[in-house]
């Protein structure tokens, strides 16, 4: 049953204060009226409307500073429809009452009454309210109070919103075993986690979003494309390998290639010129050469001695020299 907010009576509130107006004194409940009919309640009656019983098999317990669980029990074979509650302290005192035009409860002749409701109150502190000794009262349970409570269903325990409901041992196994540890977890399905910045360099989790964007700063291994200024260990001018050559490294090389060359021939362009551009100038400079006569012969190894004899403009000269006379002659 839903919480009832029940009027105090002028009777009941000079029931709780002492005599002398500077505190209070307990005011013990010991009796529950009902009655079947509907009004509005007001803080000056003194009995209940339509009062149909006085009921003592009642028990209550204070569960917060401004509600009570009360509970009534009727186990006679009386038929009623009740609409009008209210409480009666140990000295007949109409405490508080409570009305509503819906029947509170309908009960029947083969029918135990059983009124179990939290009643709240507007303008007192319940800690100065006490029951008798009746012990089948079923105040709500909470951190503080012993009662009963129901157990939460899934719905209920994923929304974790009502905090009168209690959770099972196997409810709270299931859904714990949903759940990963904080030491070394088993993730499992798709777990997703916020992507951090490219150059966050932390302990936080990585995503394929953030493994994906800085693999992106990175040249593949398979036909690398470096883009900007990329820079690599210059070799060794001896290697003749698949390292990669940086300009350095071509640099040395071509300057070992002319050594130290003139500046007008310290270019592989300037000495292809030189060279007249014949890539077999070793061959054809030895083909020139061994067209040349030798020195040391004195002409001795002109193949045509006649021909060159002529050419040189000696031919008349030698011809004449056959005609004449020796010296000797003369």
């Amino acid at each position: 049953m839903d919480k009832l907010i029940f009027t105090i009576t002028d009777a009941g509130r000079q029931a709780i204060i002492n005599a002398s107006n500077t505190g209070t004194e307990k005011v013990e409940i010991k009796s529950v009226g009902i009655g079947d009919m509907y009004y509005i309640t007001t803080p000056d009656q003194t009995e209940i409307g339509g009062e149909i019983k006085r009921i003592t098999g009642i028990g209550g317990t204070v569960i917060s500073p401004d509600t009570i669980h009360v509970t009534a029990k009727d186990d006679t074979k009386d038929e009623y429809v009740v609409h009008t509650v209210g409480l009666y302290t140990d000295k007949g005192t109409l405490f508080a009452v409570y009305s509503r035009a819906e029947p509170i409860i309908n009960k029947s002749a083969s029918t135990v009454m059983l009124i179990s409701s939290d009643i709240t109150f507007k303008s007192i502190d319940t800690a100065n309210i006490t029951f008798g000794d009746v012990v089948f009262i079923n105040p709500p349970a909470s951190e503080s109070v012993v009662g009963v409570s129901r157990f939460a269903t899934a719905e209920e325990v994923g929304e974790g919103l009502d905090p009168a409901i209690a959770v099972s041992a196997k409810r709270l196994k299931g859904e714990l075993d949903k759940k990963a540890n904080l030491d070394s977890p088993n993730l499992t399905g798709t777990p997703t986690a916020p992507t951090t910045a490219e150059s966050d360099n932390s302990q936080k989790i990585a995503t394929t979003a953030f493994i994906k964007q800085v693999l992106l700063a990175y040249a593949k291994l398979d036909s690398p494309n470096f883009t900007g200024k990329p820079t690599a260990p210059t070799a060794d001018q001896s290697s003749n390998d698949t390292q990669l050559a940086t300009t350095a490294f071509v640099r040395s090389a071509i300057a070992a290639l002319v050594d130290s060359s003139p500046g007008a021939l310290d270019t592989l362009n300037e000495l292809a010129a030189a060279l007249g551009n014949d890539p077999n100038f070793a061959t054809t400079m030895t083909n020139a050469l061994a067209g040349k006569m030798d020195k040391a012969a004195n002409g001795a190894d002109i193949p045509n001695k006649p021909l060159f004899l002529q050419n040189v403009g000696l031919g008349e000269t030698i011809n004449l020299a056959a005609g004449a006379l020796q010296k000797s002659q003369n």
